[in-house]
C-alpha cells in the first residue's frame, strides 16, 4: 500500500490550499461570513502579467520553454516544456465544424472523430485506440461547433511512439464500413434518447434561436443525415476539411521541446493542404418566444432566457463573461441568491455562454414546478432589467473576478487541458497566450462595463418555456 509523502508533494497541498481561498473569498460580500474586509491581498510574483490587489493570478505556472512553429504545408506546432511532471498532454485540434457540415452533412464531423479511434494502420492490426491503450495512453477525441480534437494522455516513455500512431492514422485513415456502420448505430442510439433533460431543451432552444444558421444544428446531426453517410462521403469530407492547414497540434508537459518539435516535423510535414474555403453566413438576432407542452409524469417546468452575445474575439467578450458569471454561474450568482436562496423557487438554475468563432449566445434557465413558472420568469427579468437600470457594487465585481480566477485555475491544471488551450487560441488566430490575456481584460472590467454590457446585449432576447401537461393535444414534439 502506497503511502502520500507529504514532502514530496508539498506544492499540491500548497496549490489546493490557496485555491480554496481563492475560491471561498470569491463569495459576494453578502454570502460571507467573518471574513476580514480591508486585509490587504497578496502580491504573488506572476511571469510577465501585471499585478493587481483584487484580481491577481496567484497560481498560473511559471514560465518555461515554449516553442511554436508552423510547417510550410501550414500545419501549426506548439510545445511548453513542464519538466518533472511524468506526464505528457497532447490535443491535435482540426478547425472543423457546423459551418463546413452544414444541414446535409450534419453529424459527419461527429462520425468521423469515432472511425479515427477505430481506424487501423498497416504497421498494426489493432485499431489506433487499442494500440495506444495497449501502451497504457489515454485516447479521446470529439466534435463540438468550432472544431474537432484528439485528445492523447501519455508518460514520457510511450509519448513518442503514439505520437507516431496518431500521425500515421490522421495520414491514411481506414475508414471501414462495418466500423461506420457500428458508429452510425451509436450515434443514432444518442440522437434518439441517450439525452438528458437539459440538452433536449437546448436543442430546441438553439434551433429556435439561430433559425437560420448552422449553429442550430447538433454537432452529432441528425437521425436521418447520419443514416444516409455513406464511405464515399466520410472519405470525401475528410480529404476536403482534414488538411494540414487546418490543424494545430499542441504538446504540454515532461519533454524536450527541441527534440519534439524535430520530431513533429519529421512526422506531420508530409500531410496535403487544402484551399480553405470561407463561410461568411450572416446572421441577425430576431427575439422570440415560444411556450411546449411535454407528455410527463413529473411537475418540472423550465425557463429558458437566451440573448446574442460576442464571440470569442470580440472585445466585449471579457466584458460579457464577468457579468454572465455575475448572474447566473454559481451558488454565488444574483438568480441564485434571489430566485433559490430567497424564493425557494428553483431545483436548479445555471447560465451558459460558449465560446464560439461565430455569433454566441448566452442563456439563463431555472427548473422549478409548474406553478412556479410563471414567478420564475418574472424574477429573472426583474434581476436582468436591475443590472441595466442601477450599477453594481465594486465589492460584488471584486468577487466575481475572484470566482473567475478559480474557474481558470481549474480548467488548466492538467497538461491535456493547458495542451488545449495552446491549440484553440493558436488555431483561432489569437495568439497561444490568450487564456491569460483574457484573464488580464478581465481584471480590467469596470461596474460601468458590467452596466454597458446588460443595455447593450439584454434587449432581443428569446424565451423558451416548458411546461408539464397531461392533455394529448397540447403535446409538442
Amino acid at each position: 500500500m502506497k503511502h502520500f509523502n507529504l514532502k514530496r508533494h508539498f506544492h499540491v497541498v500548497i496549490f489546493c490550499t490557496m485555491l480554496a481561498i481563492f475560491l471561498f473569498t470569491g463569495m459576494p460580500a453578502f454570502a460571507q461570513n467573518n471574513v476580514p474586509r480591508n486585509t490587504p491581498a497578496a502580491q504573488p510574483v506572476v511571469a510577465q502579467t501585471p499585478a493587481s490587489p483584487q484580481f491577481s493570478p496567484a497560481s498560473i505556472p511559471a514560465k518555461t520553454r515554449l516553442m511554436e512553429e508552423t510547417l510550410p504545408n501550414g500545419f501549426r506546432i506548439i510545445i511548453q516544456e513542464r519538466p518533472g511532471t511524468g506526464i505528457v498532454g497532447t490535443e491535435l485540434l482540426v478547425k472543423v465544424g457546423l459551418m463546413q457540415e452544414m444541414e446535409m452533412y450534419a453529424g459527419i464531423t461527429s462520425l468521423i472523430q469515432s472511425l479515427l479511434l477505430t481506424s487501423k494502420t498497416a504497421a498494426s492490426p489493432k485499431t489506433f485506440q487499442e494500440a495506444a491503450e495497449s501502451d497504457g495512453c489515454l485516447l479521446h477525441s470529439s466534435a463540438s461547433p468550432d472544431y474537432a480534437v484528439l485528445n492523447m494522455v501519455a508518460t514520457p516513455d510511450i509519448f513518442r511512439n503514439n505520437l507516431k500512431r496518431l500521425a500515421s492514422t490522421i495520414k491514411t485513415p481506414d475508414f471501414e464500413q462495418k466500423a461506420l456502420d457500428e458508429q452510425k448505430e451509436e450515434q443514432t442510439y444518442n440522437i434518439e434518447g441517450n439525452k438528458s433533460a437539459f440538452q433536449m431543451i437546448n436543442e430546441i432552444f438553439l434551433n429556435q434561436f439561430y433559425r437560420y444558421h448552422p449553429y442550430r444544428q447538433p454537432v452529432y446531426g441528425f437521425k436521418n443525415t447520419v443514416n444516409r453517410m455513406k464511405i464515399e462521403e466520410i472519405q470525401k469530407f475528410y480529404n476536403e476539411n482534414y488538411s494540414a492547414n487546418r490543424m494545430t497540434l499542441a504538446i504540454v508537459g515532461d519533454v524536450n521541446a527541441p527534440e519534439t518539435m524535430d520530431l513533429c516535423k519529421k512526422i506531420f510535414a508530409d500531410l496535403p493542404r487544402q484551399k480553405n474555403q470561407t463561410v461568411d453566413i450572416p446572421w441577425e438576432p430576431v427575439g422570440a418566444e415560444k411556450k411546449l407542452y411535454l407528455e410527463t409524469n413529473s411537475e418540472l417546468a423550465w425557463v429558458f432566457v437566451g440573448f446574442p452575445a460576442p464571440d470569442i474575439k470580440s472585445p466585449d467578450y471579457p466584458k460579457m463573461k464577468v457579468l454572465e458569471t455575475l448572474l447566473g454561474d454559481g451558488l454565488s450568482s444574483r438568480l441564485f441568491i434571489e430566485l433559490r436562496e430567497k424564493e425557494g423557487l428553483a431545483y436548479e438554475l445555471s447560465s451558459t455562454y460558449p465560446q464560439l468563432e461565430g455569433p454566441s449566445h448566452m442563456i439563463l434557465y431555472i427548473v422549478t414546478n409548474g406553478k412556479g413558472l410563471s414567478k420564475s420568469r418574472k424574477k429573472m427579468f426583474d434581476e436582468i432589467n436591475k443590472l441595466k437600470k442601477w450599477k453594481i457594487s465594486q465589492e460584488e465585481l471584486d468577487a466575481t473576478k475572484r470566482k473567475l480566477l478559480g474557474k481558470y485555475l481549474l480548467d488548466n491544471e492538467t497538461a491535456s487541458s493547458q495542451a488545449h488551450n495552446l491549440a484553440y487560441y493558436t488555431a483561432l488566430g489569437l495568439g497561444h497566450n490568450f487564456n491569460e490575456v483574457l484573464l488580464r481584460r478581465m481584471q480590467d472590467v469596470t461596474v460601468d462595463d458590467v452596466q454597458n454590457m446588460a443595455r447593450k446585449y439584454f434587449e432581443n432576447y428569446t424565451v423558451l418555456e416548458i411546461q408539464p401537461s397531461q392533455d394529448p393535444e397540447m403535446f409538442a414534439r
